[in-house]
């Protein structure tokens, strides 16, 4: 019995990302536009994307694609178009917090925290933040520096207190849920990964992250689990009482055979510790790193997409492991929920590491009674999803077989 897809909104226990009654896997890629001209951002989720995101559809759903990871997001402009279609079609969006299109500094850094910082990103959060099928909100180690020589962690910290603050205020305001907080990390050492998520997992609950991600280039050609490190990363990550998941796909060895993708979905211990990855990238640009490449646009504005051999390889790996994916790691079970809850808060890492100690972040610099006066009560957003919430246990099943398709198998 086929079922459409419904935006359920994702849930975060313990180690785990949940849709419903199951377990979800980020099966996600990297989707934004490589522009021709000087302007470094672009947001490709506003609903003048639209007809694009219509036409390269069927290339996500080759893929099985789940989770689409935005970079850029355009506060000034309507998202709702894209967002709806995407949910139609059972695919959430990680929006990254990463680059807000900031005129940079004489120093070539961004903005550093300020009220008017926390302003614009409120403006972002705002635009995306009553969305069923918005996984979460991911805000980038290196978004912002501080005015001095000592390390950004403890602002991207604050940064990650007053955003939950006001998703908070958001939710309590217009009725919807809180959007779950984390960051993605461009660390490009295992070390530096494992300082990061802890540090920022642990201290006071108000401005610890919810989720983790990092970028994880370790793997190349036909390395294995062990070769590649992955192995390491599994026990890294053992006691996470967090989701973690990554950003992967190196391509150091053309084209990508995408082993990694097999084990991300398939190894056990993977499948214990972490919770899927997103492929870099869906378009392809000089770096070689897309999946499909844009052609010159025709005569009549509609422009031409090819598969490239990463995609190919990347399909093949994701349908093997689909079929090798134990499904009893994925529904709702005793063992699962246990699994899902063995996780621990670690401790803070040695403060010598980021020169202030967990607890010493910058004080807010947002005027919450102002902030709180300016949220209004939207009814129209009050009803956002919820027809999940009358779904059966049996619909719920369905809608998990409709979703992976794994050659026609079913409960």
């Amino acid at each position: 019995m086929s079922h459409s897809i419904v935006p359920i909104p994702i849930t975060i226990q313990g180690r785990y990302f949940w849709r419903g009654i199951e377990r979800f896997l980020i099966n996600g890629v990297a989707y934004h536009f490589h522009e021709t001209n000087s302007v470094s951002c672009s947001d490709a989720l506003v609903d003048d994307r639209i007809h694009e995101l219509e036409r390269i559809l069927p290339l996500l759903k080759d893929l099985k694609i789940n989770t689409l990871f935005i970079s850029h997001i355009d506060e000034t402009k309507s998202h709702s178009a894209c967002m709806n279609l995407l949910a139609r079609h059972g695919i959430y969006v990680l929006a990254s917090i990463e680059s807000i299109c900031y005129p940079l500094s004489n120093q070539g850094a961004l903005r550093p925290y300020t009220s008017n910082f926390m302003q614009r990103l409120f403006q972002v959060v705002e635009k995306l933040a009553h969305y069923p099928n918005l996984l979460g909100f991911a805000i980038s180690t290196d978004l912002i520096t501080s005015e001095t020589e000592e390390a950004t962690e403890p602002f991207v910290r604050a940064v990650v207190r007053d955003v939950r603050q006001y998703l908070t205020l958001l939710a309590a305001k217009r009725h919807q849920r809180v959007v779950p907080v984390g960051v993605i990390s461009p660390a490009d050492t295992r070390s530096s990964v494992k300082k990061q998520h802890s540090y920022f997992c642990s201290g006071a609950d108000n401005e610890s992250i919810e989720f983790f991600i990092f970028y994880n280039f370790f793997w190349a050609g036909e390395f294995t689990m062990q070769a590649s490190g992955y192995s390491e990363l599994v026990h890294m990550f053992s006691s996470t009482h967090i989701p973690v998941s990554f950003v992967y796909g190196n391509n150091s060895i053309t084209p990508r055979a995408f082993w990694e993708t097999y084990a991300t979905y398939s190894d056990p211990g993977m499948l214990r510790v972490f919770s899927g990855g997103i492929v870099h990238e869906f378009f392809d640009a000089i770096n070689h790193y897309g999946l499909v490449r844009r052609s010159t646009l025709l005569e009549d504005n509609t422009p031409r997409y090819r598969k490239t051999k990463d995609f190919r390889n990347l399909c093949d790996k994701l349908k093997k492991s689909f079929q090798s994916l134990p499904t009893s790691m994925l529904v709702r079970s005793r063992p699962v929920e246990a699994a899902a809850m063995s996780g621990t808060k670690p401790n803070p890492p040695h403060p010598g590491w980021n020169q202030r100690p967990v607890g010493s972040v910058p004080r807010s610099r947002v005027n919450w009674a102002e902030i709180e006066t300016q949220i209004t009560d939207d009814s129209e957003w009050v009803d956002a999803g919820k027809e999940w919430v009358d779904l059966t246990v049996e619909d719920l099943a369905d809608s998990m077989w409709d979703k992976l398709n794994i050659d026609g198998i079913g409960p």
